[in-house]
């Protein structure tokens, strides 16, 4: 038997992780949408069902500002939503590919699929300054996407190992490019911090 057209467990390993890169590359897509429709927001929460059936799927909870006032609010009930208030520029609203970017359906539905290509990789809790109480409930504790303005770099600019420990971020900053807070890196650390 000839076994060389025969692929290998590690054709399959590749493909997810080009799988979850893709996922992670997606990200700054709905910050930057979100940044559009709430310029003054600081992170989409989401939260996890909880439900029999359905205990991980992820729904949205509110867009919350930089001081943790509430922007905008789902109001507990999934599916349905009333469309996000603004306006998504032409050339951000493109990227979506024909789907609405101010519904928030489409954006959950994004969200959804980078959770599920890449679970506990890209989304982070919330940062305690933002939670309310009773919210800091453990693997229940809310999950936050920073909204932010992507800058127009193409990689994360990353220092070393060394270099982020003498490096000191303010409480809630955030790498501009990764969108991951600096408490909530996995593998690198950013270079470029912004609480805007």
């Amino acid at each position: 038997m000839n076994a060389k057209h025969l692929p290998t467990p590690s054709t399959l390993e590749d493909a997810e992780a080009k799988m979850r890169a893709a996922a992670g590359a997606l990200l700054p897509l709905v910050s930057a949408t979100m940044h559009a429709l709430f310029p003054t927001g600081a992170f989409l929460v989401l939260t996890r069902s909880g439900s029999f059936g359905d205990y991980d799927e992820l729904r949205l909870d509110s867009v919350r500002g930089s001081t943790g006032e509430t922007l905008w609010e789902s109001g507990g009930m999934p599916g349905g939503y009333e469309p996000f208030p603004g306006v998504v520029p032409a050339e951000l609203a493109e990227l979506w590919e024909g789907q609405d970017p101010t519904d928030p359906d489409t954006v959950l539905d994004l969200v959804r699929r980078i959770d599920h290509a890449a679970p506990d990789e890209y989304l982070a809790f919330l940062p305690a300054e933002f939670l309310r109480a009773g919210e800091d409930d453990g693997e229940r504790t809310p999950l936050g996407v920073p909204v932010a303005l992507v800058l127009e770099q193409p990689v994360c600019p990353v220092c070393g190992d060394e270099g982020c420990q003498g490096r000191t971020a303010p409480p809630g900053a955030y790498c501009a490019l990764c969108h991951f807070t600096h408490d909530y890196h996995r593998y690198v650390e950013c270079a470029t911090f912004t609480t805007s």
